[in-house]
């Protein structure tokens, strides 16, 4: 079940229990959304890059596939709560396992979010 708010011509709000979806449509072509999950005081996590797609016909659909790949780790395919795993680089995310590896690869002396 999830709730969804628009809040321009082609942008959306959705809330879903544990993680709220930024959805943009481009162009009616292409769909992608970002994700935010909220913490224990009430505050909200950077959101994240989670899923796109091209010619998609079933939003709700397209929900249900945000929401279940964005509670697996996209670096082992480890069943992880979204607000469990860890941010990496600017919009990557992973488990706590491969957090050491990921951040290793992706970010250098300087580097800053």
């Amino acid at each position: 079940m999830f709730k969804k708010i628009k809040i321009e011509n082609d942008t959306w709000v959705v809330e879903t229990p544990n993680i709220n979806l930024y959805v943009v449509n481009f162009y009616n072509k292409q769909l992608c959304a970002w994700a935010a999950a909220q913490r224990e005081d009430g505050s909200y996590t950077d959101s994240v890059w989670i899923h796109d797609t091209r010619n998609i016909d079933d939003f709700d659909a397209f929900i249900e596939e945000c929401v279940k790949v964005a509670n697996v780790c996209p670096e082992c395919g480890k069943p992880v709560p979204f607000k469990e795993q860890r941010r990496v680089a600017f919009a990557n995310r992973c488990c706590r396992e491969c957090y050491p590896t990921l951040k290793s690869e992706l970010e250098r002396p300087g580097w800053t979010m």
